[in-house]
């Protein structure tokens, strides 16, 4: 089955199965969902140069179904909401939970477990393994409640561009009310005078193609199959990704994000008292004096406990413990849980446990004859945090 049309209703035909309950188990549903990914790429590595129109073709049909599942999550009352308050704790009750506004999803449904995903970088072995980890497919039989929130930072790096992209994509079109996606700070660019331009930087020592807008705009000098319309429907996917998701808990709020907190202004006697609004997070006319967008900050900052060089100089700075305990204050979450750092264990504590790194990419050494040939963080443990339906927090193993 490699014919476009034939992969399309192959993939409606399981979201059918799904809505009528025709699956008895998780291994089949596992099965059938993989299958789609099996057909993508059959015949494509036949040949020095590949036909990937088929491809191309499966991929803007599921960016086109996630983006539009994405604008149905807009909600009125949740937008009116976040603009007229600044503490989240305050509305949890006058919310509507899975929905977004001003680019923030809201959650304060209890009886799910969720679970945060950190950084994937083209690494579609990690994802699967991580799947498997969450009893996944499992739990969507069973109709237990899970819902697994991805940090961002989907591409670059690692040797799966495409297939880590197009996992995540069917993911959501299959799941839309389990999975959500969240923007990191590598899952951007533009195009300018028909050449890409990335949101972050390559090194001296790094080959451009590990940067998957690079890889797709050379990949579409060489290949006449791959149309370079395509690299701006990847950047509308990105587009469509929220930046922050709060879970409102009955015992702990948390607030997820890529990247951490905004710039702290040192000229006032408040941090942060610039911020008047929870919608004022994601607003991207907010800057600060190095011309930064609140959003841009939120994307790229980091924290650390005894770090004498805040980078304050740096679009990419360092947030204290003291500029954390106000921000968490004044919009009033209890734990913050952010990617955008390759931890060695795959996750760090701050700040007296009230702030959660987590990545999840890297080797997985269990299983010798199944190891990872794809991650870029070769010396990286795997991590994924679980909150369940008591608000505790446990960092999981991605083994």
């Amino acid at each position: 089955m490699s014919n476009y049309m034939n992969i399309v209703n192959f993939i409606k035909d399981i979201d059918y199965k799904l809505k009528d309950n025709q699956y008895c188990n998780g291994v089949d549903l596992q099965t059938d969902v993989y299958k789609i990914s099996e057909f993508v790429w059959k015949d494509v590595y036949k040949t020095d140069k590949p036909d990937l129109n088929n491809m191309c073709k499966i991929h803007e049909y599921l960016i086109d179904e996630v983006c539009k599942i994405h604008k149905s999550e807009e909600n009125c009352f949740n937008n009116k909401r976040l603009k007229e308050n600044l503490n989240i704790k305050k509305i949890n009750n006058q919310i509507k939970d899975g929905k977004r506004a001003s680019n923030i999803y809201l959650f304060n449904n209890y009886d799910y477990d969720y679970y945060f995903i950190g950084d994937l970088h083209s690494d579609d072995f990690s994802l699967k393994r991580i799947i498997s980890q969450c009893s996944f497919f499992d739990n969507i039989i069973k109709e237990n409640k899970i819902r697994l929130i991805f940090l961002g930072d989907y591409v670059d790096r690692g040797k799966s561009h495409f297939k880590l992209l197009e996992n995540i994509l069917i993911l959501k079109y299959l799941f839309p009310e389990n999975i959500y996606l969240l923007r990191g700070n590598h899952d951007g660019g533009f195009i300018k005078d028909e050449k890409v331009k990335l949101c972050v930087g390559i090194g001296k020592e790094e080959n451009e193609n590990d940067y998957f807008l690079m890889y797709i705009y050379n990949l579409s000098k060489v290949n006449s199959t791959f149309n370079l319309k395509m690299v701006a429907k990847y950047l509308e996917f990105f587009g469509s990704l929220c930046n922050i998701a709060f879970i409102n808990h009955k015992y702990i709020s948390i607030l997820g994000v890529h990247g951490g907190i905004p710039r702290a202004k040192k000229d006032d006697k408040s941090f942060y008292n610039y911020i008047n609004c929870i919608s004022d997070l994601t607003d991207e006319s907010i800057v600060d004096n190095k011309n930064k967008s609140i959003v841009h900050n939120m994307l790229w900052s980091d924290p650390h406990d005894n770090q004498e060089d805040l980078r304050e100089n740096s679009g990419r700075f360092i947030f204290t413990h003291e500029q954390f305990k106000e921000f968490r204050n004044i919009i009033g979450f209890d734990v913050l849980i952010r990617g955008h750092e390759a931890e060695r264990d795959g996750y760090k504590r701050f700040f007296n446990d009230r702030l959660y790194t987590i990545f999840s990419s890297g080797m997985i050494l269990k299983d010798t004859n199944n190891i990872n040939d794809v991650t870029a963080y070769y010396d990286v443990a795997p991590k994924i945090i679980r909150i369940n339906k008591n608000g505790e927090i446990e960092v999981i193993s991605v083994i």
